[in-house]
C-alpha cells in the first residue's frame, strides 16, 4: 500500500440494464474493491447494482451516492445518468452572438474548427458587407507576388 496514491475505481460491470459480467464480480467491488477506492465512479446502472438501490432522480441519485460514500470512497461520481425524467434539459437557446472562435455549438455535430472558420467567415461577411473574398467560397489564393 502507498498512501500518497490516489486508486480511482472505476467499475465496469454493465450498464443500461444489462451486467457486462458475472453476479460474483459485482459482490467481489462491494465486499473487497469499493471501499479500498479513494474515488468511485460508476456509472447510474453499476451505482445501483453496488447499492441496491434504484436511481431513477436526482434525489436518489444523491442517496446512492452518499450509500457508496458509506462504502469508503472519499468521491463518487455517478457517470452517464440517462434515464432521470427530472434532469432532462430542454434544448439551448440560441445564441444571440458567435461561440469564441474553436467553441462548438451545443448540440451542434460539427468539430469545434469548422464551427470556428464558419465564424471566421460570418464575421468576414459583416466587416466586408455580405462579400466573401474568393478564397473563402472554395477558390485557392492567388499566388504570392514577388
Amino acid at each position: 500500500a502507498c498512501p500518497q496514491l490516489t486508486y480511482v475505481c472505476d467499475p465496469v460491470l454493465g450498464d443500461e440494464g444489462k451486467l457486462y459480467v458475472s453476479p460474483e464480480l459485482v459482490e467481489a467491488y462491494k465486499t473487497s474493491l469499493v471501499h479500498l477506492a479513494d474515488i468511485l465512479t460508476p456509472n447510474q446502472f453499476e451505482a445501483e447494482c453496488l447499492t441496491g438501490l434504484e436511481v431513477r432522480s436526482e434525489a436518489q441519485a444523491m442517496q446512492a451516492a452518499a450509500a457508496l460514500l458509506d462504502m469508503g470512497p472519499h468521491t463518487v461520481v455517478i457517470t452517464s445518468l440517462t434515464s432521470l425524467p427530472d434532469l432532462e434539459q430542454p434544448s439551448a437557446p440560441e445564441r444571440e452572438h458567435p461561440s469564441p472562435p474553436g467553441e462548438a455549438e451545443a448540440g451542434s455535430r460539427q468539430p469545434a474548427a469548422d464551427s470556428s472558420k464558419q465564424q471566421q467567415q460570418q464575421q468576414q461577411q459583416q466587416q466586408t458587407g455580405g462579400k466573401v473574398p474568393d478564397q473563402q467560397q472554395g477558390q485557392p489564393p492567388p499566388p504570392p507576388s514577388h
